[in-house]
């Protein structure tokens, strides 16, 4: 298995060069030693694997949409791409991360839905749209992201484009927020 970073047009992304079909079963190498035939084997734990290689999808996040079989190698693949969004979006690259947020956001990923809601909130590599942002907040706190109902319950509080402020709806979910013990919600609630 060979991992590879390919910069292209500012884009990194990370891709699984060589199918990874035999890479998780036990392999036994036999070498000469001094004349005698020894054996190595590689006891790691090894899932049951389908012997046929891996569909490479094409395309500039292929290894997001290909990773998020859920294996273990896989997991890395997207933690790297949600790493490099984070990255490029500190470093003001807004285009670059949304481009693999959205990509990650497509299957679920509950950190890349804050991120790119943000984004989204800002109108950072993305037009900004404020009722996409609260749409992505509310599906990250349903899957029990607190940051996201803080930031939820910031936009009620101050209101945005096409968004009222709304003091009743900034409390709520600022309390979703203090309940599982998110520190500044805990302080919001306090004023």
């Amino acid at each position: 298995m060979k991992w590879t970073g390919v910069v292209g047009g500012g884009v990194i992304v990370l891709m699984l060069v060589a199918g990874y079909w035999g890479f998780f079963k036990p392999h036994t190498k036999k070498e000469q030693s001094g004349g005698n035939e020894i054996s190595i084997v590689d006891t790691a734990p090894k899932p049951d694997v389908d012997e046929k290689p891996v569909e490479i999808i094409s395309g500039p996040y292929a290894d997001i949409h290909q990773a998020y079989s859920k294996t273990p190698v896989d997991q890395a693949v997207i933690n790297s791409n949600y790493l490099a969004a984070v990255k490029f979006y500190q470093e003001n690259d807004y285009e670059n991360s949304s481009g693999i947020l959205k990509a990650l956001v497509q299957y679920g990923h509950v950190d890349a839905k804050v991120l790119l809601a943000d984004a989204y909130r800002r109108g950072a590599g993305v037009p900004q749209d404020t009722n996409m942002a609260v749409q992505l907040f509310k599906e990250a706190i349903e899957a029990g992201n607190v940051t996201a109902a803080y930031a939820l319950g910031n936009i009620y509080e101050g209101g945005a484009p096409n968004i009222e402020i709304d003091i009743v709806a900034a409390k709520k979910y600022w309390k979703i927020a203090a309940d599982a013990g998110y520190e500044p919600a805990i302080q919001k609630l306090k004023k």
